[in-house]
């Protein structure tokens, strides 16, 4: 697997025609085998996150390296998982959750995590996938997060130079490039990080805020008014459950070649994604619940950045396109799909 250097270091939920259905609840039913002095001793884990995570790469990442430091559910281990979108459900979800005494709750995403943070300064917050959490005010820093939160940053923020690079170099007479985000994500620093390379790459940008699926199809028609050469979708948690595929889509139809974070972007029909190995992330997380399940302090717990990344490269896509992806550049990929 590729390793990268780390580039640099609410509000809503999308409302309305973006809601989930309501709380899928799906309450944990486990226990995890731990290494305990106490073998009838259960813990129990709240997990509050966008959509469900089984089965999943990354939900089976997590119970792995949960098993792996000897949690293993039905035994020593109990999970209660809710799943949510919106602002209302996700608060529900969490009074729920601290209902039952969970004695930690993992959140996915930063909306999760602010969501949990709202209700509770004392129950222990292990977040996963937070782009900014310093700069989203999660945590004081990382190396010394303070409060009741901990866990991992994917970076998010901080790579969009990197994928911006990586769309020209494969696309390299590219010299506008819309950047598509939902408006309910913070996209303020990713936004500053990828200004910055467009600069340097001589690089013009057009932004595209959208707030719900339907909105694609205007951003879609500006694009090509406009003759732009690529196109950049930011990620976070809504934007890869409604945007993602819809996306896709519309970049097919306009012969667009495209970049996001996530790897099923391109397993999707995206061109390329580059970004954290997502399911490493949910794996690591593990170890935070391990530690403060053991009596660590989120507080005393740094936050840790990514050491995984992917850089998928569709093949297909880049047929499709006409586009031949150079040698170099598919040297750097960690998959490449024919």
């Amino acid at each position: 697997m590729a390793r990268h250097p780390a580039a640099r270091t609410r509000r809503q939920f999308v409302q309305g025609s973006l809601t989930l259905a309501g709380l899928a609840l799906l309450s944990g039913c486990s226990s995890l085998t731990a290494q305990t002095p106490q073998p009838s001793r259960a813990f129990r884990v709240g997990l509050l996150a966008p959509y469900s995570l089984d089965p999943s790469p990354e939900g089976t990442a997590f119970r792995q390296g949960l098993h792996d430091l000897g949690l293993v559910e039905g035994k020593n281990l109990a999970i209660d998982a809710r799943y949510s979108s919106t602002v209302e459900s996700l608060q529900a979800a969490v009074r729920d959750l601290l209902s039952r005494g969970v004695e930690v709750i993992v959140t996915i995403g930063s909306e999760a995590t602010k969501a949990t943070r709202e209700l509770t300064g004392t129950v222990p917050i292990v977040m996963l996938l937070s782009a900014n959490p310093v700069g989203e005010g999660l945590i004081t820093s990382l190396a010394r997060p303070g409060g009741n939160v901990t866990g991992l940053t994917n970076l998010g923020a901080g790579l969009g130079g990197k994928r911006l690079d990586y769309l020209r170099t494969a696309v390299p007479q590219i010299s506008r490039v819309a950047v598509i985000w939902n408006t309910h994500q913070d996209a303020g620093p990713a936004l500053h990080e990828i200004k910055g390379a467009a600069e340097v790459l001589r690089v013009s940008l057009e932004e595209h805020p959208v707030d719900k699926p339907g909105a694609l199809e205007a951003a879609f028609s500006a694009i090509v008014r406009n003759r732009v050469g690529g196109v950049m979708l930011l990620h976070d948690q809504v934007s890869e459950l409604w945007f993602q595929k819809p996306t896709i889509a519309l970049a097919t139809e306009h012969r667009l070649p495209t970049i996001a974070e996530v790897r099923s972007f391109a397993h999707q029909g995206g061109l390329l994604a580059f970004g954290p190995n997502i399911p490493d992330l949910y794996r690591r997380g593990a170890f935070y619940v391990d530690r403060i399940l053991k009596g660590a302090k989120p507080a005393d717990l740094p936050v840790e950045q990514p050491t995984k990344f992917d850089f998928v490269i569709n093949l297909q896509t880049a047929q499709a396109l006409g586009l031949t992806i150079s040698q170099s550049l598919l040297q750097q990929s960690t998959e490449v799909i024919q």
